[in-house]
């Protein structure tokens, strides 16, 4: 269950980098009230064209946080895995700026560590980064079965952590006051390239509309928060009840639009086509 919190009890939080310099390391100190998540950004090459797609979905209105919000596959972890996480990715980092957020507002996120390139295939669950991504796989997009790794098993998917992403997050109103709730998060924005598209279902109990959308549509449709073409089948009269917002969709927007994309999927630019703009 998530943790969230009027705009008057984050300042009374132990949230280091709001309101004051912090590193990425303040941040995951075990005392510290910033939430772990994993975000997944989802590729796949399309058989027909030969160019990169990226899945997205919207939130089951039952869901208990940000439903009717079009996301890309998130999961929250439980905080002791992260030291793990950052123990095993330390090396990596490529930059780490101090860094400071003055306002509760899920559009100024910021980047706070990026990492160089580590493709790891999933499943496996003797690695931090596999095994978290595994529990979001199954959870999520419902893919447990495709997991169950056996000796003679090909990897169905490789993926590597790009960067870590802090800010706030809207959560829902609160029933009484009607003002927004927020979760402080820590995103950990990772690249996943699937082998086969084809298992990945239509429909999750935490998704709908489950879909692969052009690079190019992704990024102007995040930018511009247009839904359709985030989610190229969306139902007309969902348009107006969606939400086009979150820290989800801004980890995959930061990631997908740089160049290490590629380096991060293990592929090369080649002929496949990628937006940046």
């Amino acid at each position: 269950m998530s943790a969230n919190y009027s705009r008057e009890e984050l300042f009374e939080l132990n949230l280091p980098g709001f309101e004051r310099d912090a590193t990425f390391m303040d941040v995951v100190d075990p005392t510290t009230d910033w939430q772990p998540a994993l975000s997944l950004s989802i590729y796949g090459v399309n058989p027909d064209s030969g160019q990169l797609d990226i899945l997205t979905a919207i939130r089951t209105e039952g869901t208990e946080t940000h439903p009717m919000v079009i996301s890309t596959p998130t999961g929250r972890f439980p905080k002791q895995f992260e030291g793990a996480l950052i123990a095993d990715k330390k090396d990596l980092v490529t930059e780490a700026p101090e860094f400071r957020i003055d306002e509760i507002d899920p559009t100024q996120n910021l980047t706070i560590a990026t990492f160089d390139a580590k493709s790891e295939p999933i499943p496996d669950r003797n690695r931090i980064l596999p095994y978290l991504t595994h529990e979001v796989l199954a959870r999520k997009l419902g893919l447990g079965q495709h997991l169950q790794k056996t000796n003679d098993s090909e990897p169905i998917a490789t993926v590597s952590l790009s960067e870590m992403i802090a800010g706030f997050s809207y959560c829902r109103d609160d029933k009484e006051t009607g003002e927004p709730r927020w979760e402080p998060l820590v995103m950990y924005a990772a690249a996943i390239l699937v082998k086969n598209r084809a298992i990945i279902p239509r429909e999750t109990k935490a998704y709908r509309e489950i879909g692969w959308t052009k690079i190019d549509d992704f990024l102007v449709g995040h930018a511009q928060r247009k839904a359709k073409e985030l989610v190229p089948t969306i139902d007309p009269q969902d348009e107006v009840g969606v939400c086009v917002r979150g820290l989800c969709l801004a980890s995959s927007g930061s990631i997908t639009r740089k160049p290490s994309i590629f380096t991060h999927l293990g592929i090369q630019e080649g002929p496949l086509v990628l937006a940046r703009s």
